[in-house]
């Protein structure tokens, strides 16, 4: 039997991107937000972020039998916030200095953002905002790097794919980083994967 996720991992993390991108008050400040593939370790310690960043990944789905040929997926969806400064009180303050935001201002961005919107994705419930958390503490409160992740949950459908639908070819998209760190297509192939 064929099951296919509604609406797929990578539109709902594309979204997520999408909506914190959007957001005129986040713009105004953020240097990085992208979807993110990797531990959260790696989230931290990677250098090719620009701070203050946003990075969205989905981090795990339960699934639930609904009835017949139904299925629910419950997804975590976790935002990982970077800046170099914890507070950032001297930002919220005066928004037009020269100091960075800092990781709580972005806390309350994201769920700001985040709270209550489906991405308007077909088969996908509000997100529900389930928890943050400080994992990396400046070492120095004026230059150390502070991130938290902030929690989401949310429901798809994971539906039975009927037989004339086709699942014996599959799009590949090849990336690479340029020097800033931002990554670019190389390339794009379909893949027979029917023998």
């Amino acid at each position: 039997m064929a099951l296919r996720l509604y609406p797929s991992l990578e539109s709902i993390e594309d979204g997520v991107v999408a909506r914190l991108a959007a957001d005129a008050v986040v713009a105004a400040y953020a240097r990085d937000v992208r979807s993110f593939q990797g531990t959260l370790a790696q989230a931290i310690d990677e250098r090719s972020f620009r701070d203050p960043a946003f990075l969205v990944s989905i981090v795990a789905g339960d699934i639930e039998e609904q009835g017949s040929l139904q299925w629910e997926v419950e997804l975590e969806l976790l935002v990982t916030v970077r800046a170099r400064n914890l507070r950032g009180n001297e930002y919220q303050a005066n928004p037009s200095s020269t100091t960075e935001i800092g990781t709580y201002q972005m806390v309350q961005d994201a769920l700001r953002v985040l709270t209550g919107s489906d991405l308007d994705l077909d088969g996908l419930d509000e997100l529900v905002p389930a928890g943050f958390e400080l994992v990396k503490a400046p070492d120095n409160p004026d230059r150390g790097l502070s991130a938290y992740i902030v929690a989401f949950t949310t429901t798809a459908e994971l539906r039975h794919v009927e037989p004339d639908q086709d699942l014996d070819t599959f799009g590949a998209t090849y990336e690479t980083p340029d020097g800033d760190g931002d990554w670019h297509d190389v390339a794009t192939e379909q893949i027979d994967v029917s023998s």
